[in-house]
């Protein structure tokens, strides 16, 4: 990238318009160079964080910052956590796919995502569910005992929502797709009985020891 461009980007998410911000954030992600996190996390700090309608701009901006392992944005995010987006919730799930990024989650640190099941925000548990399946890791069977116990208690719990009824059982059986034994079968056996189309695609391509890559596990990734 020229240092012309990179002039260009870092003028352009300074921009009135939210269009014009997500397109340089997005740019500055896709680069893959971290000298530009500092300057998203600075946007991020100057976005109007009780504007709903600008809730696409600021998950960019969050997700951004996930994605170029900028550990230095972790207390700011965290601090997010406890803010009201109630009228965009979709920011909690990017906060804690974000979140679990940059601590990192794996095998034997899992904490975090135990804390997102207590949470009363929807969103936030879905977001630690999409990290486990975006960053690719193994577990124990312990571990996957407990997420899948949650994902089937979440589903019941939100039946009413087709999207959140969803939404665990779709990350959970897509990162699947790499692990073995009973209870993660059985899981993946009941996903692809399911009334829903994609769910059972979902887990019919993870018992084939393929892993999926349906457009619902990821809305711009």
């Amino acid at each position: 990238m020229t240092a012309i461009t990179r002039k260009k980007l870092i003028r352009q998410i300074k921009s009135i318009k939210a269009e014009e911000r997500r397109a340089a954030v997005w740019a500055m992600w896709k680069s893959d160079d971290a000298l530009f996190a500092p300057v998203i996390l600075e946007a991020l700090k100057e976005e109007k964080l009780s504007d709903p309608s600008i809730w696409k701009s600021k998950c960019m901006m969050i997700a951004a910052l996930g994605g170029l392992k900028y550990r230095k944005a972790l207390p700011f995010l965290e601090t997010l956590v406890a803010c009201d987006f109630s009228k965009a919730p979709i920011i909690y799930s990017e906060l804690a796919m974000a979140i679990c990024q940059l601590k990192p989650i794996g095998t034997g640190r899992m904490e975090f995502v135990w804390e997102t099941m207590k949470s009363d925000k929807a969103l936030f548990a879905c977001g630690a569910y999409h990290a486990v399946y975006y960053l690719d890791f193994d577990l124990t069977e312990k571990e996957i005992g407990r997420l899948v116990r949650f994902a089937k208690e979440y589903s019941k719990r939100h039946r009413e929502d087709e999207q959140l009824t969803c939404m665990p059982r779709d990350y959970l059986a897509a990162a699947a797709y790499r692990w073995k034994g009973k209870a993660v079968r059985e899981f993946l056996l009941s996903c692809r009985a399911s009334k829903y189309p994609h769910l059972q695609e979902i887990a019919s391509t993870s018992l084939e020891g393929r892993r999926s890559v349906d457009s619902r596990l990821g809305w711009y990734r």
